[in-house]
């Protein structure tokens, strides 16, 4: 069974009587860095969850750039064979990086993410070896 994304819910706690608004006083936002395999959503899709790192390792840099591919959006996954997602603003930064690189099969990248508005997004990729 391949991977299924469900779309996210927006609930809103805050219409609740019982819960109270608290003021986030940090400064600071969330951020992280991933270093993986890219891999488009539908290949992500059409791969069962348990074989994905593997899919990913041997991923080609032509189906990346593929039309369609490239619509899906990209995911990476981590050698310890997490996958993450990434915002859809991520995907022309993906493309430039992809098809620069060298490498036909399993390209690696670091994506540098922050928490904005609530949400992660990509704020840096690069081609890692």
């Amino acid at each position: 069974m391949g991977l299924q994304i469900a779309p996210s819910q927006n609930v809103n706690l805050m219409s609740s009587p019982n819960i109270q608004r608290r003021q986030d006083t940090r400064d600071t936002m969330a951020s992280e860095t991933l270093d993986g395999y890219v891999i488009d959503v539908g290949c992500i899709r059409k791969n069962a969850r348990d074989e994905l790192l593997e899919k990913a390792r041997t991923h080609s840099r032509e189906c990346a750039l593929m039309g369609h591919c490239v619509e899906s959006g990209y995911g990476i996954v981590t050698e310890d064979d997490r996958l993450t997602v990434l915002d859809s603003e991520a995907t022309p930064k993906i493309v430039n990086t992809v098809e620069g690189s060298d490498t036909e099969e399993g390209i690696r990248l670091r994506v540098q993410r922050e928490e904005q508005d609530g949400s992660m997004e990509t704020t840096s990729i690069e081609e890692i070896s």
